[in-house]
């Protein structure tokens, strides 16, 4: 195993908030094990949000640097890497239990060559009495995947009515997996049901 020291830095004030994380491995790679391929050396995490007025939402911004030791499969030696990632994200209650919420990150590799940005939009709502949904839209290189969210939260005060969902995922023209899950509490034991349907 790795030994972590971290450092965290947070302070924020009417209408601004900002912040830093720092962590890091101070034993380096030397105590990563023999059967790893990739081990933290440090990570650093600059953030930064803004309250916009309320008509408006809010927005946020955040930089994350991860420096890792990864093993070449060739060589089996161990190799300095680092990953970049810039994020902007923006939310913003529209009406009701509606609200909006959307980022456009960018990430680069070492060694790779991480062409374009990945973005996201997604609608979450509720329609009272426990349940809610999601609706999102994310897109990742030249793939598009479509999200389709409906829960049922478990309410203290009725634990028979059971809390559950399903979700729905479709990544460009194909690849379409469903997956649902109930589960309820009855006064002398409880129950589930869960299940998977994928078509190509």
């Amino acid at each position: 195993g790795e030994t972590l020291g971290s450092i965290m830095y947070s302070k924020s004030f009417e209408n601004v908030s900002y912040g830093i994380n720092y962590t890091s491995a101070l034993s380096g790679a030397r105590f990563c094990t023999a059967y790893s391929y990739s081990c933290i050396k440090d990570n650093l995490q600059v953030y930064t949000g803004f309250k916009l007025p309320a008509s408006l939402g809010s927005l946020n911004f955040t930089y994350t640097q991860n420096n890792n030791w990864n093993k070449t499969i060739d060589t089996f030696e161990w190799k300095k890497g680092k990953t970049q990632v810039a994020a902007l994200s923006y939310s913003k209650n529209l009406f009701g239990g509606l609200s909006l919420n959307a980022s456009v990150s960018k990430t680069k590799s070492s060694g790779i060559d991480n062409k374009g940005f990945n973005a996201y939009v997604g609608l979450s709502y509720s329609f009272g009495k426990g349940m809610s949904g999601a609706t999102t839209i994310s897109n990742s290189g030249d793939a598009n995947t479509y999200q389709q969210q409906l829960a049922i939260n478990e309410n203290p005060d009725k634990p028979w009515l059971g809390y559950g969902g399903i979700t729905t995922n479709k990544t460009g023209d194909s690849n379409l997996n469903s997956n649902f899950f109930y589960a309820a509490k009855l006064s002398k034991f409880s129950y589930n049901l869960n299940g998977t349907h994928s078509r190509d």
